[in-house]
């Protein structure tokens, strides 16, 4: 009997430590996932979304206030900069493409408006543009990315503060 009970005993300290043992690298994980989190949330700071969400982009629109766009996308050209769970990895990547193809698609269109301050730039207006058809689509494109911007960050950010 002594020796069943010490077979027990030992069986359950060791299934203890294991158990601690994973979650201690769960909690390292986790603890990574929410640095990650937090360094996308300053650069994509509730100025720069908030801006994506209001922000007609036909018009003329403030370049300053798109800053944290090319900071969140030269800051994931960074190896170390992923997520260790794969569904915000996976939202993460998806954010990374969309804010990659605005951040694009506004460069290629708009010109800057007055070379002294360079802070403002604009997409030309439909009598500049020289097809009407060919402007209202990149406008729709233009507000479409902005708007699927917006979806991607509002996501992870909801997951993340669900899991971490």
């Amino acid at each position: 009997m002594d020796v069943l009970q010490w077979a027990i005993t030992t069986a359950v300290g060791i299934l203890g430590i294991l158990v601690g043992r994973a979650w201690q690298r769960r909690d390292k994980n986790n603890q990574k996932d929410k640095e990650i989190l937090d360094e996308i949330t300053k650069l994509l700071d509730k100025d720069t979304i908030s801006y994506c969400r209001q922000q007609n982009f036909t018009g003329a629109f403030d370049w300053d206030r798109l800053v944290g766009l090319n900071k969140f996308i030269e800051a994931c050209e960074h190896s170390s900069f992923y997520f260790l769970d794969k569904r915000l990895e996976k939202l993460r990547k998806q954010l990374l493409e969309t804010a990659t193809g605005f951040y694009r698609e506004l460069s290629l269109n708009s010109f800057r408006e007055d070379q002294v301050d360079s802070r403002w730039a604009r997409i030309p207006k439909d009598r500049e543009f020289g097809n009407e058809k060919e402007y209202y689509s990149l406008e729709r494109k233009l507000n479409n990315l902005a708007n699927e911007l917006v979806k991607n960050f509002d996501d992870l950010v909801k997951l993340g503060r669900q899991k971490l």
